[in-house]
C-alpha cells in the first residue's frame, strides 16, 4: 500500500480515470452532506484560501485490465460519493461561470482540466473523469457534459440543483468563481491511498468505515471477485449472478458464504472466512475461472435461498422439513443440507434420503436443545461430519442410503441424550427461553398434529402462551402461594394458540375459556380441569413427554 498526501487538483488533473466498480452501492449523500460542503468552501473562499483543508482518505487501486492507450484507469475503492460529489459542484460552478460570461476562461479550464479527458471521444466512457456506476451515469454524464436542463429527480440532479442554488446566492462575479475553484482545487487535500497486490482490504475498509457502515466480509469477498476480472465482464457477472443473489440472500449473504466453507468440512470462525475463500480462490485459478467460481456459488445461493424460504421448494414433503429446521434456529446445520442438495442433484442421495436426513437432524437438535446441552461443540462437529460425506463422495461411496445411515451413526455417539435423560428433562427442565420461542412452537405444534392428525399448521401464525401467566398478578399469587417459577416455564404448563391472549387473565376458570377459544386439539387437556397448580402442570407435562417420545424417538431405534 502507498499513501501520500495531495491537493485535490493534482489527483483529478491529467489524463486519469475514476472507475466506481459494478459491485459499489449507488450515490447516495443527500442535503445534509452537501451543505456540509458546501459550508466547507464557503468558509474557505471567505477566509482567502489560505488554509488547507482536509477532505479524507480516498483509496484506488490500478485496474488490472491493461489498455493501449495512455489514459491511467484506477478502480475507486472507497471515497466515491465525496469525489462525484466535488465534481457536481465543480460542474455547478463551471455552469454559472458561464452565465455570467459566455467565453469564460474559468469555465473552460475546470471543464477540460477537472471534469473530461479533453482528447477522448465524447460519445464514450473515456470522456469523464469519474465513471459511475451505471444507475448513475446517465444523470452524471448529462450533468459533467453540460446538459442545458437537468431534471431534478434522483440524488444526483438534486445534487446539482443543491449547489446551482447555493452558487447563484454567493457568486456575481468571476472573481467569487476563482475563489469557489480554487477553495476546492487548491484546499482540499486527500490522502490517496493505493492498494498493492499483498494489502489486507479487510483491515483498511474496517479503518475507513469506523464512522460510516462496515463492509461486511460477504462485500469484500463480491468485491475481490469482481475487481479480479476485466470491468465488462464483471458487469455481466455481477448482473447475472451476485446482485441474483444478494437481492435473494439479503443480509445472509455472509452467512451463506461462510457456510460454503464450512459444507466442505473447513472450520472458521465468523470474522475470518474471508481469507480462506480468497485463498481458496487463488488455489483454484488453473481450474475454474472466476465466472465459473461465482456461477457455482449462485448454485449453492438457490439452495440456500431455500432454507430461507422453504415455499420456494417444490418439493412439498421437503419443503415442509425445512421448514421444521429453519424454526430450530441452528443455521450450522445448513452445511450438511447444502451437501445434500449437491448430492441430491448429482443423484448421489434420492429425495426421500434427503426428507429422512432433514428428519435426523431435527431430532438430534430437538432432543438436544430439551436438555439443554451447549450448542456451540456443533460449530466443531458438523464440519468434521461434511468432510466425511464428502469425502465418501469423492470415493464413490455414496447411494442407497449411505448418508442417512452415516449420520445416523454419527449423531447418536455425539452427545445424544437417551430417553431417559430426554423424558425428565421434558418434565422438569425450563424449557421456555425468550430467544428460542420459534423452537417450543415447533415441539408444541408436533404434538398438535400427532394428538390431531388431519392438519398441517402455519408456525407464523401460532402464539406461544404460558397457561400460568409469566407475570402474575394478585389472584394467581394468593392462588399459588409458594410457587416456583421455573415450573412455570416448563413444558407443562406452554401451549399454543392463534391468537394474542391478555398476559394476566384471571381466575384460572377465566384464562382457561380463553384458551380453549382455540381450535387446538392440544388445549382441550384443561377442560375437565378445575385447578392449575403444580401438580397439574406435572401431570400434564408427563403426557406431552409421552408424545415427544414418539415424535422423536431415539436414534439408535433402527
Amino acid at each position: 500500500m502507498q499513501a501520500g498526501e495531495e491537493k485535490l487538483r493534482e489527483f483529478i488533473e491529467g489524463k486519469k480515470q475514476y472507475i466506481v466498480p459494478v459491485f459499489q452501492r449507488h450515490y447516495s449523500w443527500h442535503k445534509k452532506q452537501w451543505q456540509q460542503l458546501w459550508s466547507d468552501v464557503i468558509e474557505l473562499a471567505i477566509g482567502g484560501n489560505k488554509y488547507p483543508h482536509f477532505f479524507g482518505p480516498i483509496v484506488i487501486a490500478e485496474q488490472k485490465e491493461k489498455t493501449s492507450d495512455k489514459l491511467s484507469r484506477f478502480i475507486l475503492i472507497d471515497g466515491q460519493q465525496r469525489l462525484i460529489t466535488v465534481q457536481i459542484l465543480l460542474a455547478a460552478i463551471r455552469d454559472r461561470a458561464r452565465e455570467l460570461n459566455g467565453d469564460s476562461q474559468i469555465a473552460k479550464e475546470i471543464h477540460e482540466e477537472y471534469l473530461i479527458n479533453r482528447h477522448e471521444d465524447s460519445r464514450g466512457d473515456d470522456y469523464y473523469k469519474i465513471k459511475p456506476s451505471r444507475l448513475d451515469r446517465q444523470y452524471f454524464y448529462g450533468i459533467i457534459g453540460g446538459i442545458k436542463k437537468v431534471k431534478n429527480s434522483g440524488n444526483i440532479p438534486k445534487a446539482y440543483h443543491f449547489f446551482r442554488e447555493s452558487i447563484r446566492e454567493y457568486v456575481s462575479t468571476e472573481e467569487d468563481i476563482k475563489n469557489l475553484a480554487n477553495a476546492i482545487l487548491g484546499c482540499f487535500k486527500i490522502i490517496s491511498i493505493h492498494l498493492g497486490e499483498q494489502d489486507n482490504p479487510y483491515l483498511i475498509f474496517e479503518s475507513l468505515n469506523a464512522k460510516g457502515q462496515p463492509l461486511t466480509q460477504a462485500d469484500l469477498i463480491r468485491n475481490y471477485l469482481l475487481m479480479e476480472i476485466p470491468e465488462k465482464e464483471a458487469e455481466i457477472i455481477y448482473d447475472r449472478y451476485w446482485s441474483k443473489m444478494e437481492a435473494n440472500l439479503r443480509d445472509e449473504m455472509t452467512d451463506f458464504l461462510r457456510l460454503l466453507l464450512i459444507k466442505q468440512g473447513i472450520e472458521v470462525r465468523k470474522n475470518d472466512f474471508y481469507f480462506k475463500i480468497k485463498s481458496q480462490i487463488e488455489s483454484r485459478k488453473h481450474q475454474k475461472t472466476v465466472g465459473e467460481y461465482v456461477e457455482e456459488i449462485c448454485r449453492f445461493a438457490d439452495y440456500y435461498h431455500k432454507f430461507l424460504v422453504p415455499a420456494n421448494e417444490n418439493n412439498i414433503q421437503l419443503a415442509r422439513c425445512l421448514e421444521r429446521v429453519k424454526k430450530l434456529g441452528i443455521n450450522s446445520v445448513y452445511s450438511i443440507l447444502l451437501n445434500c442438495y449437491d448430492y441430491r442433484e448429482r443423484k448421489l442421495t434420492s429425495q426421500e434420503e434427503f426428507v429422512q436426513i432433514c428428519r435426523l437432524l431435527e431430532n438430534f437438535l430437538i432432543r438436544r436443545f430439551v436438555c439443554r446441552i451447549d450448542t456451540r461443540e456443533l460449530s466443531d462437529l458438523f464440519p468434521q461430519i461434511c468432510k466425511k460425506i464428502n469425502r465418501m463422495a469423492e470415493e464413490n461411496q455414496l447411494g442407497d442410503g449411505v448418508v442417512l445411515k452415516f449420520l445416523r451413526d454419527e449423531l447418536s455417539n455425539r452427545r445424544y441424550p437417551t430417553d431417559a435423560e430426554f423424558r425428565e428433562s421434558l418434565q422438569k427442565e425450563r424449557i421456555y427461553k425468550p430467544n428460542k420461542k420459534d423452537t417450543i412452537i415447533l415441539i408444541l405444534a408436533s404434538i398438535e398434529e400427532y394428538i390431531n392428525p388431519g392438519i398441517t399448521l402455519d408456525f407464523d401464525n401460532l402464539k406461544l402462551e404460558h397457561i400460568i401467566p409469566e407475570k402474575l398478578d394478585e389472584w394467581w399469587r394468593e392462588y399459588l402461594g409458594c410457587w416456583q417459577e421455573d415450573i412455570a416455564n416448563c413444558i407443562g404448563n406452554l401451549t399454543v394458540v392463534e391468537y394474542d391472549i391478555k398476559p394476566t387473565i384471571s381466575p384460572f376458570a377465566e384464562r382457561k375459556q380463553s384458551i380453549m377459544g382455540s381450535k387446538m386439539q392440544l388445549n382441550k387437556y384443561l377442560e375437565k380441569l378445575e385447578h392449575w397448580r403444580e401438580e397439574e402442570i406435572k401431570e400434564r407435562a408427563e403426557y406431552l413427554a409421552d408424545i415427544c417420545l414418539e415424535i422423536w424417538p431415539d436414534l439408535r431405534r433402527k
